[in-house]
């Protein structure tokens, strides 16, 4: 087990934490009140993307409330959802924003949001990226491009059919179409 201080792995570098990314291991984190808990790598690497703005903030003291943990010994996985990523986040903010009088400064910190919001997608990207499926662009453009694909859309703008009827028809067409057998798109639709 990984032993560290939430105030040492939160101001190391992004280098240093992302060599953590194919590396599974249970960890033991103290924060500044001498708190312990206890999470695992991966879950550092997405509180670490949460910790961005407590970083620029850094005189505040760290807290276990802002540490994720997908893994709890005895415990069902939990559910990486918009509401549980932004936990560390969402423990900070209230805390530095009170104090923040200053418009300027308050857009620097919707800027991090930003910032963490798209490294956050990347880092879950790369996280599982074994497990995901794509295509090629050739295989979309054939896909809008298909005669039947094309003539389901001209019934929807042309307010022949519904929306919700359109899908239904695009389902069936994507599943049953001898036109779209080769292409991987629609297999995986």
């Amino acid at each position: 087990m990984i032993k560290i201080k939430l105030r040492d792995f939160a101001n190391m570098s992004e280098a240093m934490v992302l060599r953590w990314l194919n590396y599974y291991k249970a960890v033991e984190v103290t924060d500044d009140h001498g708190e312990t808990i206890l999470t695992d790598t991966q879950s550092l690497l997405l509180t670490w993307q949460g910790l961005i703005v407590h970083r620029k903030y850094n005189d505040y003291p760290y807290s276990i409330h802002e540490v994720l943990q997908v893994w709890v010994p005895g415990e069902p996985l939990k559910v990486l959802d918009d509401k549980y990523i932004t936990k560390p986040l969402n423990h900070f903010l209230p805390i530095c924003m009170k104090e923040m009088f200053d418009p300027k400064e308050s857009d620097y910190v919707k800027m991090m949001i930003h910032v963490w919001s798209a490294k956050t997608n990347n880092l879950l990207t790369a996280m599982t990226e074994r497990y995901s499926i794509s295509v090629l662009s050739d295989d979309v453009i054939e896909l809008m491009d298909d005669p039947g694909i094309i003539e389901i859309k001209r019934k929807v703008v042309q307010k022949e059919i519904t929306i919700d009827e359109g899908e239904v028809l695009f389902i069936d067409y994507v599943s049953n179409s001898n036109t779209l057998d080769d292409n991987y798109f629609a297999r995986i639709s």
